[in-house]
Order: C-alpha cells, then sequence, then structure tokens
C-alpha cells in the first residue's frame, strides 16, 4: 500500500508528469476523447442500422490504427506504474506487458482477416475470426484482472 504523500505524488505525476516520465498518459487524453466520440457516434447511429465506419477506407484505418496505438501505449504506461509501486517479487508488469501484447496483436489479426474479401480466404476465415476473438475476449478479461489488480496499490486507506 501507498502512503499519503506517495499518493499526492502520483496524483501530481498523473496530472502534470515530469519531463519524460508517463508523460504518454496525459498526451492519451485527448485521443480518448476522439475515440470515444467517434464509438459513441457509431454505437448511435447503430441505432437506425447505420455504421460510421465503411464508408471511407482512409478514416477507418486511421480510427483503427489509433485505437490500436491507444490501448497499446495505455497498458504500457499501465505496466511502468505496476513497475514502479508493485510489491517486490509480483511480477505484475511483465503479466500487463504480455497480455497488452497478445491483445494487439489478436486485434490486429482479427482486423485484418475480417477486412479480406470472404472469396480469397474461404470458409476456414469465419473460424479463424471466431477463434481470434475468443482468444482476444479472454486476453481483455485478463487484461481488466491484472488493472484491478494494479488498482489495489492506489486504494485510500481509511482515514
Amino acid at each position: 500500500m501507498m502512503n499519503g504523500s506517495e499518493r499526492r505524488e502520483l496524483r501530481r505525476m498523473l496530472a502534470e508528469p515530469p519531463s519524460g516520465e508517463r508523460r504518454d498518459l496525459t498526451l492519451l487524453r485527448p485521443l480518448a476523447a476522439l475515440l470515444s466520440a467517434w464509438y459513441a457516434l457509431d454505437w448511435l447511429l447503430s441505432w437506425g442500422g447505420g455504421a460510421v465506419g465503411g464508408h471511407i477506407l482512409f478514416l477507418d484505418l486511421l480510427v483503427g490504427a489509433a485505437a490500436l496505438y491507444f490501448h497499446f501505449q495505455f497498458l504500457t504506461d499501465m505496466a511502468a506504474l505496476a513497475e514502479r509501486y508493485q510489491a517486490e517479487g509480483t511480477g505484475l508488469d511483465t503479466r500487463l506487458r504480455r497480455r497488452r501484447t497478445v491483445y494487439v496483436v489478436i486485434t490486429t489479426a482479427a482486423s485484418l482477416l475480417g477486412d479480406l474479401p470472404a472469396w480469397l480466404l474461404g470458409d476456414w476465415a469465419r473460424w479463424a475470426v471466431v477463434g481470434l476473438a475468443l482468444v482476444g475476449v479472454a486476453a481483455a478479461v485478463l487484461i481488466m484482472w491484472s488493472l484491478f489488480q494494479l488498482r489495489r496499490y492506489f486504494r485510500e486507506e481509511p482515514a
């Protein structure tokens, strides 16, 4: 557990990080806002049977790349925080990095397979996408579990 001064230092670091120290977290804020707006609009349009994506290939690729970058960088920063604040020998940082890599690779592979024409791949591609999706969901659940473990190091202690 962290004491009060360490928690204040972490909050200050996340709000205004010193040069070179988890600065990427603050840089991810505008990207998170843009991706949130994109996915919220897509969700709203889905009520009427529409979609934001699928109209302009370059925009779809840009949003997909931005989402991959966001997840990779966010999880990298969370692993760095785990490395700094975890109990010795826990290995949470290593697990986060490994799970981050699996998630990004699976997401990329599923996206690539899903965008290729069906006549080019055949029936096996559907099963491959389903398998990749299941592995991706499992990786996402394990990442969430790791983030909840990381959260324990920053809990407020009762006064």
